[in-house]
């Protein structure tokens, strides 16, 4: 089975920068939900550039009302940003975390700042990413528990990560610019 989506999905970037097998996990709703409770179905046109399956491609737009793009090239660095009357384009995307750092650069040579891509924690402490966040102001969205990726042949949730995700976010005029969802504002945590 691995085989087959090492071919479908892992094809579809320059032979360059191809993804791996580990980056092929889908985001459960409730994650993507800790954004779009932020975005407007009216105001917001959402680009999801690596749509994977096209779990969250449906559930942003037959679940949450949004209107939905996979761009115009499967590959992602060929795209051009989409555009739509009267509506902010914003990505939304788990993106393959193998290959963030060029996805950072990419955006950053666009001049791509409306985002909202889910990430492994540490990527806040990178060279990279200072550097992107030195011209864009970022906000950060804290998954409070470790995330529970969905796999993309049964479609049911794996296991935890082993790892901690952010959503890092720019150009979302977010409410705060560090946000525990399910927490309370001001609201102290109860001792464990």
């Amino acid at each position: 089975m691995a085989r087959k989506y090492k071919k479908n999905y892992m094809a579809i970037y320059a032979p360059s920068l191809q993804p791996k097998l580990s980056d092929l996990y889908e985001t459960p709703t409730e994650t993507l939900d800790m954004v779009l409770d932020h975005l407007d179905p009216v105001k917001h046109y959402i680009w999801e550039p690596f749509r994977g399956t096209g779990h969250s491609t449906r559930y942003m737009s037959e679940q949450r009302g949004f209107r939905v793009t996979n761009g115009d090239d499967p590959d992602f660095f060929q795209q051009t940003v989409p555009f739509r009357e009267g509506m902010t384009t914003v990505l939304v995307s788990n993106p393959p975390f193998s290959l963030k750092q060029q996805i950072l650069k990419h955006l950053f040579a666009k001049g791509f700042y409306n985002i909202a891509l889910l990430l492994p924690a540490p990527v806040l402490f990178t060279k990279y990413f200072r550097a992107y966040c030195s011209v864009y102001p970022v906000q950060i969205i804290v998954h409070t528990k470790r995330c529970t990726f969905l796999d993309p042949s049964t479609g049911k949730k794996c296991g935890p990560a082993s790892f901690d995700v952010v959503w890092i976010c720019i150009g979302l005029s977010l409410p705060r610019d560090l946000i525990f969802p399910g927490l309370l504002p001001g609201a102290l945590p109860s001792s464990a």
